[in-house]
């Protein structure tokens, strides 16, 4: 068996040198052998796989290859089908790829670099996430840049709209850039429909970024999210018999779902029913809100916090 891996290993090498082929070929799926004129630029080997380490999220290989000379700042233009342009910083940026883009960044990679289009890289990091944005401002992105078209990192978020329901409500790319100091707006691109008023990124509020929770007058939609929720676990839980003994549980007792404080009775009793199973401690469930409700928790007679889980063990 293991002669027979050795001539996978050696045969998956193989290809691997015939696809770049003394450097005629190319490693990166877009590379075009056909393109020709002056602007036609074709990466080293090097940078071409620090594109793929990126795109596959390969931290090690992605440092690997910055310490073999990848150049961070390279174009990948028409020689790759891409006339306008991108940086290997604007492919970690627009997908995602928070731990690659330091990398990069760390090794000189240009944070306001602008390709053919008129796009900046921010407009790359607003495309993936709040934590892009902040590394990009923290390695000095100019956040009030115009574009030839006069578009700004402002005018860009306006148009974004918001990112989706990592919270409860999302946050809006635009309130993250102007509470790290961006004030103009362009002119384009258009934004479609209307934001909400509110402000949606503020790390000083005592609830930012808290979990969002069940409302206490829930929708019918809502009723029949949290509901389906719970049936999935039913059937999807990685624990074939947790599933099991959850089905018996929900069906003996189903779901009480017209308000949070119901609902979070529901999964308080739930929790101590499989606690008790397992011999562990249960908790008090009278003490549900508290648990969970605030974010702030005074301390109680005896200086034990409202917001531990002793509490409802020593009750």
């Amino acid at each position: 068996m293991e002669e027979i891996m050795k001539k996978r290993q050696k045969e998956i090498e193989q290809k691997y040198e015939e696809q770049w082929d003394g450097g005629k070929g190319s490693h990166h799926p877009d590379y075009d052998p056909e393109a020709q004129g002056d602007d036609v630029i074709k990466a080293s080997r090097e940078t071409e796989e620090l594109y793929n380490a990126i795109v596959k999220n390969d931290i090690k290989l992605v440092y690997k290859k910055i310490e073999e000379g990848a150049d961070v700042n390279f174009v990948f233009g028409r020689a790759y089908r891409c006339p306008e342009g991108y940086t290997p910083l604007m492919v970690a940026c627009h997908r995602g790829r928070l731990e690659c883009a330091k990398a990069l960044l760390r090794a000189g990679a240009d944070p306001n670099y602008m390709n053919g289009a008129g796009d900046l890289t921010i407009f790359w990091a607003i495309d993936g996430g709040v934590e892009l944005i902040k590394l990009m401002i923290e390695y000095g992105a100019d956040l009030d840049a115009a574009t030839p078209k006069n578009w700004t990192p402002l005018s860009y978020c306006k148009a974004k709209g918001k990112y989706g329901a990592t919270e409860e409500k999302g946050i809006y790319p635009e309130d993250v850039l102007k509470y790290y100091g961006a004030s103009k707006y362009g002119s384009g691109p258009p934004a479609l429909g209307s934001r909400s008023p509110r402000e949606s990124f503020n790390p000083e509020a005592d609830a930012f970024l808290r979990e969002p929770q069940y409302p206490e007058k829930p929708s019918r939609q809502q009723r029949r999210d949290a509901r389906n929720l719970i049936d999935i676990l039913t059937r999807m839980y990685p624990c074939g018999e947790c599933a099991a003994h959850w089905r018996e549980l929900v069906a003996a007792s189903p779901p009480a779902l017209t308000s949070r404080r119901d609902f979070s009775m529901w999964m308080c009793e739930a929790h101590n029913t499989v606690n008790r199973r397992l011999g562990k401690p249960t908790f008090n469930c009278s003490l549900v809100e508290a648990r969970w409700a605030g974010l702030g928790c005074e301390d109680e007679a005896g200086g034990h916090d409202a917001c531990s889980l002793e509490v409802g063990r020593w009750r």
